[in-house]
């Protein structure tokens, strides 16, 4: 039994990755094919975070989700920015020491709802110039495109930016503020 259960999340995660590669192969040629839905920012917030508790990024590091305003809703691919939102958790996880708290929020502006990410730590100017390159990454080879789908997807596909802020007494927060139709009941 426990092998079956470590067979279906092992499963489960490569089929991610396998879809998530398709996704950015088709992004990048054009083809990618947008599917909007309203959904509720905070149910899909609480369970992308839920989703990401137990990931190996996750462990010994605290995963906070502050309160989302009640009845925001968003016209929105779902699956594309989960997508974004996920990568901006999981780089936010591993940018973390043990120990450490990852806050994940969001927040309606006049046009736009904003997802935001932090992490205590501050990026070096070096790292923050290449930060959205494609193949770039300070965590070694064969990674890099976590934050350059973040920002293919958000702004060629789900009619948004990204970006972040960072400083050493604030560490760093990413931003993906979808400017699509918001529906706020």
């Amino acid at each position: 039994r426990e092998y079956g259960d470590l067979i279906v999340q092992v499963t489960g995660k490569l089929i991610d990755e396998i879809q998530a590669q398709r996704a950015l192969s088709l992004a990048e040629s054009g083809e990618l094919k947008v599917s909007r839905t309203i959904f509720d920012c905070r149910d899909f917030l609480t369970q992308l975070t839920a989703s990401y508790q137990n990931h190996a990024a996750a462990e010994g590091r605290q995963l906070q989700l502050l309160a989302v305003p009640e009845n925001l809703t968003l016209l929105s691919d779902r699956l594309l920015l989960s997508r974004v939102v996920g990568n901006m958790i999981k780089n936010a996880l591993e940018a973390a020491k043990a120990g450490e708290t990852v806050i994940v929020d969001c927040e309606a502006g006049e046009n736009e709802v904003c997802f935001r990410v932090h992490n205590p730590h501050f990026m070096p100017r070096d790292v923050q110039l290449q930060v959205f390159n494609r193949s770039f990454s300070t965590k070694g080879a064969d990674r890099g495109l976590g934050t350059y789908s973040m920002k293919l997807l958000t702004e060629n596909y789900l009619g948004g930016r990204v970006f972040f802020e960072t400083s050493p007494e604030n560490g760093t927060t990413f931003y993906a503020c979808c400017a699509l139709e918001l529906h706020v009941d």
